[in-house]
């Protein structure tokens, strides 16, 4: 019974703080706080110095492997006003708050709604929804293992930073690699002109995984 009670708060809260996130990103909207248009403004990646044990690849080796996949799109992007930088705080708070950014990517450790970023800190969607002040006009891609947590209360880490909730890219549900992770399994998260909080739930459903 005491579980039941302590799981049926977590659920009342986390509605109110997703239902909050959905009306912040609203009038974010309505008051024309936007970015730079896509391709315009800089292209923010972000890398994490997270580890994980369960991974093939040495600690050192992984952190490498990031490090290299960010330098690797910032020069695939041919874009010259390009930000590398290791996530943190400061890092993903400066990037959501600049209007200047226009785009962003993440890599590293986490889930489709929580990124690792060293010495057992996360950073989650609940962060994001709390520091975004311009909604990105171009993508933010999440470089970063896309499964869902076994509560079925996943929210995509990205999705309170886009205008358009079609530049969300991730592994839907999917595990990637540390290194060279295959392209094909990235894709955009939700579909436009469908309620949000409907398409959270959908996706939750399809992804949670049996307890």
């Amino acid at each position: 019974m005491k579980e039941d009670k302590k799981s049926s708060r977590s659920a009342r809260r986390h509605d109110k703080t997703l239902q909050s996130a959905i009306e912040k990103r609203a009038d974010l909207l309505d008051g024309g706080k936007l970015s730079v248009p896509a391709g315009a403004g800089k292209l923010a990646i972000l890398y994490s110095t997270a580890t994980n044990y369960h991974s093939d690849l040495h600690a050192d080796h992984q952190k490498l492997a990031f490090r290299n996949e960010a330098h690797a799109i910032s020069e695939k992007s041919g874009r010259d006003m390009t930000i590398i930088d290791i996530v943190s705080d400061m890092s993903m708070r400066f990037a959501l708050r600049d209007p200047e950014v226009s785009d962003v990517v993440v890599i590293g450790h986490g889930s489709i709604g929580d990124l690792w970023y060293g010495q057992g800190a996360h950073y989650d969607w609940r962060n994001v929804a709390k520091d975004a002040s311009h909604l990105k006009q171009g993508e933010f891609v999440q470089r970063v293992c896309g499964n869902f947590t076994s509560n079925g209360r996943s929210v995509a880490l990205g999705t309170f930073a886009v205008a358009d909730l079609a530049s969300l890219i991730a592994p839907v549900g999917k595990y990637i690699e540390d290194a060279e992770p295959d392209e094909s399994v990235f894709s955009p998260v939700y579909v436009p002109h469908i309620d949000l909080a409907e398409q959270i739930e959908q996706l939750n459903q399809k992804h949670t995984p049996p307890q």
